[in-house]
């Protein structure tokens, strides 16, 4: 089910290459300036079609430091059932992508090197493989800047060609629909509407790209699954990330260049995402009511702690804890107790760091998932995190 909603919203579409004329020099000719400022950092929410959040996009361009003449476009994925980072180098003059790095909490690392007719596809644990082009490309994690510098108009048409998600060369028809109004939780914008066509399937997006000087990409839809502009801001990458949730107490502090997004709020629970910057490790944080006596937190720390051993170790292979990791110990005023557990997802071998916390008042779990080779470069700045930990 993950996979299948997973392929709609990123669009993970299968179709032939066409055999028509490249249009890359032609559009690369009407390109407009670019309109967002170096380093402009937006955020986006995506959305079920009966309107449900389920997770967070944050992309992020700015000029290539060892190359003036390239642009370097990041999207990080926050997904209630997987994060990634795509990092894409494109040429500034014609947006034409020259490289992309994907890193992929669930499915691992890829890197896609492009040439003039070739992209050579290196998907980690698998062979090399060269995929055929006609000219250059766009990426389609690229798209919604490419947009924006494209001279939109009511009635304007074009075709694209682009390597989707899957690592497919295609072509999409673009159509500007007319100018709408939309309202997103950023505010009220005056629109593009674009509908991307896919050549040879019925598949079809929307987009709608402000209309202001910006061009701001404000929202998109696939099939009723939503996309929608929340803030645009400079990357700040010298200022420490904060988080309080006033109903729980849960309170944080993560590194500058970390990303701490709710997921969901109750009244007895609510779920928070922390993604770090190159989205090495999947972590949620959950946070309850409970209450507690305090001379029984410790008990119910270890009790809490081996049901959920048990739980992972039935449905994880090889899954076993480190003896010598648990650690009890206080965390300002709050009792906590953490572990390090070993598994086995595939071929890759796996590292879950755990941590509960306990008041008189609120219970919460740290649940990081990551790579065992990036485990200890991850836990210095995660164990950084949770001592600045504070709940109710």
């Amino acid at each position: 089910m993950k996979r299948q909603i997973a392929a709609v919203i990123l669009t993970v579409v299968t179709v032939v290459l066409l055999d028509l004329p490249f249009q890359s020099q032609s559009i690369a000719e009407k390109l407009l300036p670019v309109s967002w400022a170096d380093h402009e950092l937006a955020e986006y929410s995506f959305h079920y079609p009966s309107g449900w959040k389920f997770g967070t996009l944050i992309t992020s361009a700015g000029s290539a430091t060892s190359d003036p003449q390239k642009l370097v476009l990041e999207s990080r994925y926050n997904l209630s059932f997987d994060d990634s980072l795509s990092r894409a180098e494109v040429r500034s003059d014609s947006m034409e992508v020259l490289s992309q790095k994907i890193h992929s909490t669930s499915q691992g690392d890829s890197r896609t090197d492009y040439s003039n007719r070739h992209a050579r596809l290196q998907i980690e644990g698998e062979p090399t493989k060269t995929i055929e082009l006609q000219g250059p490309i766009f990426a389609y994690e690229e798209l919604p800047f490419l947009f924006r510098r494209l001279p939109l108009a009511p009635g304007y048409k074009t075709t694209l060609p682009v390597m989707t998600k899957a690592n497919i060369p295609t072509r999409f028809d673009l159509t500007v629909m007319g100018i709408e109004e939309v309202e997103v939780p950023a505010g009220t914008f005056r629109c593009y509407k674009l509908q991307l066509q896919f050549q040879l399937n019925a598949a079809r997006q929307f987009y709608w790209i402000e209309t202001d000087q910006r061009r701001l990409f404000v929202k998109s839809d696939t099939n009723g699954f939503t996309t929608e502009l929340v803030d645009v801001r400079k990357a700040d990458l010298a200022t420490p990330v904060g988080y309080h949730d006033s109903v729980f107490g849960l309170a944080l502090t993560a590194p500058p260049g970390w990303t701490v997004q709710r997921q969901y709020a109750f009244p007895e629970e609510t779920m928070v995402s922390i993604l770090d910057p190159e989205a090495r490790a999947f972590t949620r944080i959950r946070a309850q009511e409970a209450r507690s006596d305090k001379s029984e937190i410790e008990r119910q720390l270890r009790a809490q702690m081996e049901e959920k051993i048990q739980q992972y170790a039935e449905g994880l292979r090889d899954y076993h804890v480190r003896p010598d990791s648990i650690r009890m110990r206080q965390i300002g005023q709050s009792q906590a107790l953490s572990c390090v557990a070993d598994y086995v997802e595939g071929e890759h071998k796996m590292i879950h760091y755990l941590s509960w916390m306990r008041s008189e008042n609120t219970a919460a779990q740290f649940n990081a998932t990551v790579r065992a080779s990036d485990f200890s470069k991850f836990r210095e700045s995660f164990d950084q995190i949770l001592d600045t930990v504070k709940i109710r």
